[in-house]
């Protein structure tokens, strides 16, 4: 059995017989890859969860991809910081990994993040890396190969009628009817969730017994990480590119069943411990209104997620291209969820505006008696010949109040 497919199986999805060697063969890899596993990450009571967030990498989109992305460099701003000097405890990857979904667009992107990881002594597949997919990890040449057809064009027609021997010139065009016979939209996400497999155990939500519920949630991919509750958090991430279209960009739609689905395995992680962790929310599109074209279609389906256990006090998300952590007042409490957007890690260039940042950013999360207690937010920027810049001056700090919420420090 492969690692990353124990790694996805929960209690409850175990077979009633597994193999004899089963455990004897699990044991062995874990033993061969402790760096990879981290079931146990432990940390100091008073430690710090150090969070870098990534955000639309878009290998594919841009030349010379090492050089634009230099790993060593990135690692080196990194460890600057005071605390940061071995690295984060998680990496966080909210979409737009590829341009165009395409296999070696993730190979590059593989490749690019094994480096960056290693500077830290990590190894992948690591669980201690978080990917969510974005509208450009969606692969359309896959999705709508089977609407595709091979038409003659119209010159070739109007010269054969002048002369029936004339040979035929052919352009590969959509049909002029969706075909319903084959569906391969189920495709659009394969090489994103093969490059999953190869940086991060898979993780699903467990399988609802209702199969309509189960249909309209096929393409969320939405998972719940709760193996770090010890350490006082747990992380959720669905997929908001959706639903895959074949001629246009894909939605940004999410059933309000992967939401209640979410909402159902959070609670039950939370109704098991006696102090319940913070729960940190993963999406490439903004969760909240206001935002038009930036946002989620309805997002009335993750208010939820806002106002009822469990407490979820901080989003994660791309897609804008932008640095901004911004607000929500909750309805429950005078608390705030805080919204952290990543600017995008490329240099500007022509496909790229060029007044949007250039960077990532670092969370952290501080920690007394193993129990965390408040939030700060630095922006990194690229800088000109300076390269990567901490803008230490521009950084958003949040206290946790006594409801499991965030308010601004003072």
């Amino acid at each position: 059995m492969p690692v990353s497919t124990a790694l996805s199986i929960r209690e409850n999805q175990l077979p009633a017989r597994l193999p004899s060697d089963f455990m004897t063969k699990f044991t062995h890899t874990l033993s061969r890859r402790p760096k990879t596993l981290e079931f146990s990450l432990a940390l100091e009571d008073d430690e710090p969860i150090r969070i870098l967030h990534l955000s639309d990498l878009q290998f594919g989109g841009f030349g010379n991809w090492k050089q634009k992305l230099d790993a060593s460099h990135c690692a080196t701003t990194i460890r600057r910081r005071k605390g940061w000097k071995t690295g984060p405890t998680f990496i966080v990857i909210t979409g737009d990994v590829a341009e165009r979904g395409l296999p070696n667009e993730y190979d590059a992107a593989y490749s690019w993040l094994k480096e960056f990881v290693s500077e830290f002594g990590w190894v992948l597949p690591s669980s201690r890396v978080l990917v969510v997919p974005g509208n450009h990890d969606v692969c359309l040449p896959f999705a709508a190969s089977s609407q595709l057809t091979l038409q003659e064009t119209k010159d070739s027609i109007a010269r054969r009628q002048s002369d029936p021997k004339a040979s035929k010139d052919f352009v590969v065009d959509f049909a002029s009817a969706e075909s319903s016979s084959t569906d391969l939209r189920d495709f659009a996400f394969r090489p994103y969730l093969d490059f999953c497999s190869r940086i991060t155990p898979r993780l699903f939500l467990a399988p609802s017994q209702d199969a309509d519920r189960r249909e309209s949630s096929r393409h969320s991919y939405a998972w719940v990480e709760s193996r770090f509750r010890h350490l006082g958090v747990t992380f959720f991430g669905l997929n908001t590119a959706q639903p895959v279209q074949y001629r246009t960009i894909t939605g940004r739609s999410v059933p309000r069943s992967t939401i209640e689905d979410i909402v159902r395995e959070t609670q039950a992680i939370a109704t098991d411990m006696e102090s319940p962790p913070l729960v940190i929310g993963l999406t490439h599109h903004y969760p909240l209104r206001g935002q038009k074209n930036w946002a989620v279609e309805e997002p009335e389906h993750f208010s939820q997620l806002f106002t009822d256990a469990p407490r979820v006090a901080l989003w994660l998300h791309g897609h804008w291209h932008l640095r901004e952590t911004s607000i929500m007042s909750t309805a429950r409490t005078t608390g705030v969820l805080v919204v952290n957007s990543a600017p995008s890690l490329t240099v500007s260039e022509g496909k790229r505006p060029p007044d949007t940042a250039r960077g990532f950013s670092m969370i952290e999360l501080s920690r007394s008696e193993g129990k965390i207690h408040d939030c700060s937010i630095l922006p990194v920027e690229w800088n000109g010949p300076n390269g990567l810049v901490i803008r230490e001056a521009e950084g958003k700090r949040f206290n946790l109040d006594c409801h499991g919420f965030f308010v601004p420090a003072t």
